[in-house]
């Protein structure tokens, strides 16, 4: 299979995972009009897989992602699946304590979700 292959089945992947969060494929997957790889009604996700295990989130990848995702009224999200198959997501410190906030006093009804099934 191929990188680009590797990758759009991640994006499904994800996408079904997401989608008790009504999570939608982005058409053209970001290379079109619209940006990110997968969005729900507030957040912008950019998927981002690799076989090494590790990925650097520099300056340039973070403010773009943000861009986009704050032109368009949502939160900004990067899901990143390494060589390992390691798996966590990116999210800016205000998101982190925004959910923080709202996870206090609801930290006995947190079902935390399964996470995604393997490619």
């Amino acid at each position: 299979m191929t990188s680009k292959g590797i990758g759009i089945n991640f994006e499904k992947l994800i996408c079904k995972w997401l989608s008790a969060f009504r999570a939608r494929l982005v058409p053209q997957s970001g290379a079109g009009v619209r940006k990110g790889d997968i969005e729900t009604d507030y957040v912008l996700v950019d998927t981002k897989i690799t076989q090494r295990n590790s990925y650097m989130i520099t300056s340039y990848i973070w403010g773009k992602i943000e861009k986009e995702a704050l032109e368009v009224g949502k939160i900004p999200a990067l899901i990143i699946r390494l060589g390992d198959q390691t798996e966590f997501a990116a999210i800016s410190l205000s998101t982190f304590y925004f959910l923080c906030e709202k996870l206090e006093g609801d930290a006995m009804k947190y079902d935390r979700p399964k996470p995604p099934r393997r490619i």
